[in-house]
């Protein structure tokens, strides 16, 4: 195991524990800016490794309603709404602009 690997566990961790940063690292005997550091570095390499897909959106029967398809998940909406739904998607970072 890498130390990125390692990290990315004990990042994993924080995030199963409930706990927030500072009482995680106090428990731990771990420097938050140590933490802080690793969760920035692996969400730079995942952002970087992860190749950007597209999403296929498809117009079903009703005429102002689409279709996303999110892994095994169907989202169907009207048209109206898709601009707020993929600023929310982009906003949690669901979603990927390519430069």
């Amino acid at each position: 195991m890498n130390k990125s690997q390692h990290w990315q566990g004990i990042i994993e961790q924080w995030k199963a524990s409930g706990l927030t940063q500072k009482q995680f690292c106090s428990d731990r005997q771990i420097k938050i800016a140590t933490l802080h550091y690793w969760i920035k570095k692996c969400r730079t390499a995942e952002s970087i490794t992860v190749e950007p897909t597209f999403l296929p959106i498809r117009p079903v029967s009703e005429s102002n309603v689409i279709e996303l398809r999110i892994g095994g998940a169907v989202v169907r909406l009207a048209i109206q709404q898709l601009p707020d739904t993929l600023l929310a998607l982009q906003h949690t970072g669901l979603l990927h602009a390519s430069a």
